[in-house]
Protein backbone atom coordinates (compact mmCIF):
# COMPACT_ATOMS: atom_id res chain seq x y z
CA UNK A 1 0.00 0.00 0.00
CA UNK A 2 1.18 3.40 -0.81
CA UNK A 3 1.46 6.21 1.50
CA UNK A 4 -1.43 8.24 0.02
CA UNK A 5 -3.69 5.18 0.30
CA UNK A 6 -2.65 4.70 3.87
CA UNK A 7 -3.30 8.37 4.62
CA UNK A 8 -6.62 8.09 2.90
CA UNK A 9 -7.58 5.07 5.06
CA UNK A 10 -6.43 6.82 8.18
CA UNK A 11 -8.39 9.91 7.13
CA UNK A 12 -11.49 7.77 6.52
CA UNK A 13 -11.03 6.16 9.94
CA UNK A 14 -10.64 9.57 11.57
CA UNK A 15 -13.72 10.88 9.77
CA UNK A 16 -15.65 7.82 10.96
CA UNK A 17 -14.48 8.44 14.51
CA UNK A 18 -15.40 12.13 14.23
CA UNK A 19 -18.85 11.14 12.93
CA UNK A 20 -19.31 8.73 15.84
CA UNK A 21 -18.18 11.40 18.30
CA UNK A 22 -20.44 13.99 16.67
CA UNK A 23 -23.42 11.63 16.82
CA UNK A 24 -22.58 10.79 20.42
CA UNK A 25 -22.34 14.43 21.28
CA UNK A 26 -25.72 15.08 19.57
CA UNK A 27 -27.23 12.16 21.42
CA UNK A 28 -25.77 13.36 24.69
CA UNK A 29 -27.39 16.72 24.06
CA UNK A 30 -30.73 14.99 23.72
CA UNK A 31 -30.69 13.66 27.30
CA UNK A 32 -29.58 17.11 28.49
CA UNK A 33 -32.47 18.62 26.54
CA UNK A 34 -34.76 15.97 28.00
CA UNK A 35 -33.53 16.70 31.51
CA UNK A 36 -34.21 20.40 30.92
CA UNK A 37 -37.70 19.62 29.65
CA UNK A 38 -38.32 17.29 32.60
CA UNK A 39 -37.11 20.01 34.93
CA UNK A 40 -39.54 22.50 33.34
CA UNK A 41 -42.34 19.92 33.52
CA UNK A 42 -41.63 19.25 37.20
CA UNK A 43 -41.68 23.01 37.88
CA UNK A 44 -45.01 23.28 36.01
CA UNK A 45 -46.41 20.34 38.00
CA UNK A 46 -45.27 21.91 41.27
CA UNK A 47 -46.99 25.13 40.30
CA UNK A 48 -50.17 23.25 39.29
CA UNK A 49 -50.15 21.21 42.50
CA UNK A 50 -49.64 24.40 44.49
CA UNK A 51 -52.65 25.96 42.77
CA UNK A 52 -54.69 22.81 43.42
CA UNK A 53 -53.61 22.86 47.06
CA UNK A 54 -54.87 26.46 47.32
CA UNK A 55 -58.17 25.49 45.70
CA UNK A 56 -58.59 22.53 48.06
CA UNK A 57 -57.80 24.73 51.06
CA UNK A 58 -60.37 27.27 49.88
CA UNK A 59 -62.94 24.46 49.48
CA UNK A 60 -62.11 23.19 52.96
CA UNK A 61 -62.52 26.68 54.44
CA UNK A 62 -65.85 27.06 52.65
CA UNK A 63 -67.04 23.68 53.91
CA UNK A 64 -66.04 24.56 57.46
CA UNK A 65 -68.00 27.82 57.21
CA UNK A 66 -70.98 25.98 55.73
CA UNK A 67 -70.76 23.36 58.47
CA UNK A 68 -70.91 26.08 61.12
CA UNK A 69 -73.87 27.66 59.36
CA UNK A 70 -75.61 24.26 59.22
CA UNK A 71 -75.05 23.78 62.95
CA UNK A 72 -76.59 27.20 63.61
CA UNK A 73 -79.50 26.39 61.31
CA UNK A 74 -79.97 23.05 63.06
CA UNK A 75 -80.09 24.77 66.43
CA UNK A 76 -82.57 27.32 65.12
CA UNK A 77 -84.73 24.55 63.65
CA UNK A 78 -84.56 22.69 66.96
CA UNK A 79 -85.83 25.78 68.77
CA UNK A 80 -88.59 26.15 66.18
CA UNK A 81 -89.62 22.52 66.66
CA UNK A 82 -89.80 23.03 70.43
CA UNK A 83 -91.87 26.20 69.94
CA UNK A 84 -94.21 24.44 67.51
CA UNK A 85 -94.61 21.56 69.96
CA UNK A 86 -95.55 24.04 72.68
CA UNK A 87 -98.03 25.75 70.35
CA UNK A 88 -99.59 22.40 69.43
CA UNK A 89 -99.90 21.47 73.09
CA UNK A 90 -101.55 24.82 73.81
CA UNK A 91 -103.93 24.28 70.89
CA UNK A 92 -104.85 20.80 72.17
CA UNK A 93 -105.45 22.23 75.62
CA UNK A 94 -107.58 25.02 74.19
CA UNK A 95 -109.53 22.54 72.08
CA UNK A 96 -110.19 20.50 75.19
CA UNK A 97 -111.38 23.61 77.00
CA UNK A 98 -113.56 24.52 74.00
CA UNK A 99 -115.12 21.04 74.07
CA UNK A 100 -115.75 21.46 77.79
CA UNK A 101 -117.28 24.89 77.17
CA UNK A 102 -119.47 23.52 74.37
CA UNK A 103 -120.60 20.69 76.65
CA UNK A 104 -121.36 23.23 79.37
CA UNK A 105 -123.21 25.41 76.84
CA UNK A 106 -125.27 22.43 75.66
CA UNK A 107 -126.02 21.52 79.24
CA UNK A 108 -127.04 25.12 79.93
CA UNK A 109 -129.20 25.14 76.79
CA UNK A 110 -130.81 21.89 77.91
CA UNK A 111 -131.41 23.42 81.37
CA UNK A 112 -132.91 26.53 79.73
CA UNK A 113 -135.21 24.37 77.61
CA UNK A 114 -136.20 22.40 80.67
CA UNK A 115 -136.89 25.63 82.59
CA UNK A 116 -138.86 26.97 79.64
CA UNK A 117 -140.92 23.79 79.72
CA UNK A 118 -141.34 24.13 83.49
CA UNK A 119 -142.37 27.79 83.03
CA UNK A 120 -144.97 26.79 80.45
CA UNK A 121 -146.22 24.21 82.88
CA UNK A 122 -146.32 26.82 85.68
CA UNK A 123 -148.03 29.30 83.35
CA UNK A 124 -150.53 26.63 82.39
CA UNK A 125 -151.09 25.83 86.07
CA UNK A 126 -151.51 29.55 86.88
CA UNK A 127 -153.92 29.93 84.00
CA UNK A 128 -155.85 26.90 85.24
CA UNK A 129 -155.87 28.31 88.79
CA UNK A 130 -156.98 31.67 87.43
CA UNK A 131 -159.91 30.04 85.67
CA UNK A 132 -160.79 28.04 88.76
CA UNK A 133 -160.65 31.18 90.94
CA UNK A 134 -162.73 33.04 88.42
CA UNK A 135 -165.40 30.38 88.66
CA UNK A 136 -165.25 30.32 92.44
CA UNK A 137 -165.25 34.04 92.84
CA UNK A 138 -167.12 35.47 89.93
CA UNK A 139 -166.12 38.92 91.19
CA UNK A 140 -168.07 42.06 91.15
Amino acid sequence: MSEPDEIRQRLDALEAQVNVLTEGQAESRRPADLFAMVDRDVADLKQAFGAQRHVLQALRDTQVEQGRALVEHGQALGAIVVTLGSIQETQRSMQGEMHSMRDAQRSTQDDVRSLQGDMRSVQQTLADHGRILARLDPGD
